[in-house]
C-alpha cells in the first residue's frame, strides 16, 4: 500500500483537507500544513471521522485505515514541510503562493515538485516569480476532491516535461 513518496498539502481548508484525504487514501505519506491552528484541528478531526466512516462502510480495509492514521502528519511549522511533492491550496493571492513556495524551496530538495491548486492565477506568473521554476506546475483538483475523479495538470512555459509526466 505505502508509496515511497511524501506529499505535503499546504492549506487545510475544504480543498486542502479533500486533497489530503485523496492522497492518504491512495497510499501516499501525507503532511498537512496550516498556519491557523483552529483550521488545522478542524481538518484533522474531519479527515479522521471521514476515514473511520469509510472503514465502517467497508470502503477501506483495516490495513488502509491503519496506514492513513499512521502516515498523515498535521503541522503549523513550515520547517516540517519536507516532501517530494508540495501542493498548495491556500488563499488565491500570487504573493502568498510565491512566498510560500520560495520559503519551501529553501528547505526542500532541488527535485521537489511544487504544485498550485489555483483556479484563477496563471501558472506562468507563479513560475516566473520563482527560482526553481521548472519544478512548478498547476494541479487543479475539483471540489469535492475525494469524489471528483478529475485533476487538471497545467504546465507553465518553464515546467519540465519530467514534472508534467510525474504529475
Amino acid at each position: 500500500m505505502q508509496k515511497n513518496i511524501t506529499i505535503a498539502v499546504c492549506g487545510a481548508g475544504t480543498m486542502g483537507t479533500g486533497i489530503a484525504q485523496t492522497l492518504i487514501c491512495n497510499g501516499f505519506k501525507t503532511i498537512v500544513y496550516e498556519v491557523n491552528q483552529n483550521v488545522l484541528t478542524k481538518s484533522k478531526t474531519s479527515l479522521f471521522a471521514t476515514i473511520e466512516n469509510l472503514f465502517l462502510k467497508g470502503k477501506m480495509s483495516q490495513q488502509q485505515l491503519n496506514f492513513a492514521k499512521e502516515h498523515i502528519v498535521y503541522t503549523s511549522d513550515l520547517k516540517h514541510i519536507i516532501a517530494d511533492i508540495i501542493i498548495e491550496a491556500i488563499v488565491e493571492n500570487i504573493d502568498a503562493k510565491t512566498n510560500l513556495f520560495s520559503s519551501l524551496m529553501n528547505i526542500n530538495s532541488s527535485e521537489t515538485v511544487y504544485a498550485s491548486n489555483t483556479s484563477s492565477i496563471s501558472i506562468n506568473k507563479i513560475a516566473k516569480a520563482l527560482n526553481n521554476n521548472s519544478h512548478i506546475v498547476g494541479l487543479h483538483f475539483f471540489n469535492p476532491a475525494p469524489l471528483m475523479k478529475l485533476v487538471e495538470v497545467i504546465k507553465s512555459e518553464y515546467t519540465s516535461v519530467t514534472v508534467v509526466n510525474t504529475m
